[in-house]
């Protein structure tokens, strides 16, 4: 087997950017996954969603939202909409509203839309121990290139 047919093609992520302008989503909802940095914008993060569709997304940060979206909010079905243009002394921003759904209110049925709920069971940091250790496992073995 040639060795290009042994890679995976990595696909550009998901994008969701918030706003009314063509290409842009008015409102997002799934279950938050992971704070990510944003390559592109240093300063700036993604937040990084799984669909009902089982698939991942990743919604780009803004200054308001980094105030209001915690890592202790990773494990929450979370729903971002957009507001609309706001007027500040210096320029205008986005108002976005953010509303984090407790994981003790989450209902079966909502569990049952997001596949990875359950990664979560013991809140972030076992998630992200778990992922860790998949991580380890995969370091450990030969690249073969």
């Amino acid at each position: 087997m040639p060795k290009d047919e042994s890679f995976e093609k990595l696909e550009p992520a998901n994008l969701v950017v918030l706003g009314d302008k063509k290409g842009q989503s008015k409102a997002f909802g799934g279950l938050l996954v992971g704070i990510v940095p944003d390559e592109q914008y240093p300063d700036k993060v993604r937040y990084v969603c799984v669909g009902k569709d089982g698939e991942d997304y990743e919604v780009t940060g803004n200054a308001a939202l980094s105030r209001r979206i915690k890592h202790t909010h990773i494990g929450c079905l979370i729903k971002f909409k957009f507001l609309g243009m706001q007027r500040g002394q210096r320029n205008q921003f986005k108002e976005i509203e953010v509303m984090a759904q407790p994981r003790e209110h989450t209902t079966d049925a909502q569990k049952e839309m997001f596949p990875r709920w359950h990664d979560f069971e013991d809140g972030a940091a076992s998630a992200a121990e778990a992922e860790e250790g998949e991580q380890q496992s995969e370091d450990d073995e030969d690249l073969g290139f």
